[in-house]
């Protein structure tokens, strides 16, 4: 059993904006990138992140991360959102505690295992990712909140620890 990842049957009865919003696109799959210098962004060349779909304060966006990079401990500040597995080896963290399992791969048809679970991170959560040997990829499924427009999430993040630099950092020389 994994700590804290949701399926889409538990996690769906929740009924809040967020939710309601990721139940329509998981369900419809729009894609309707906003067309801004932010569509598009590269993290210290580690992330990469595209906006998938924006419709007023919601919004998706797809990260691909390089192996074996650490996202460090953040916030964003004014997004709420839920992080959706799609492949890779990507132990998540929030509030500090582990988030997946060991096994990222189903043995007998050598597929992704946690495909399309999601973990819930509100914007108070600190949160972060030790990304293994194969990279990893992800979706952000996000509610932006507080009056502040939807741009890119790595426009609106605080580190855990001041003296952090930079967000991402790669662990070993490739």
């Amino acid at each position: 059993m994994i700590d804290n990842w949701f399926d889409r049957e538990n996690a769906l009865e929740q009924n809040d904006e967020l939710s309601n919003f990721l139940k329509y696109w998981l369900e419809h799959k729009p894609f309707q990138p906003p067309f801004d210098s932010n569509v598009v962004s590269f993290s210290e060349d580690n992330v990469i992140g595209n906006i998938l779909y924006r419709n007023n304060n919601f919004q998706v966006q797809l990260f691909t991360v390089k192996p074996n990079t650490e996202i460090v401990d953040h916030i964003h500040p004014n997004i709420d959102s839920f992080e959706v597995y799609l492949s890779g080896e990507i132990a998540f963290r929030r509030n500090q505690k582990k988030i997946t399992g060991k096994k990222f791969w189903r043995e007998y048809n050598k597929t992704c295992a946690y495909f399309g679970y999601f973990i819930r991170v509100n914007a108070n959560d600190w949160h972060g990712a030790t990304i293994g040997n194969m990279g990893g990829s992800f979706l952000s499924v996000q509610h932006w909140k507080n009056g502040t427009n939807p741009s890119s999430v790595h426009c609106d993040w605080e580190y855990k620890d001041k003296t952090e630099t930079t967000r991402t950092k790669r662990l070993v020389n490739s």
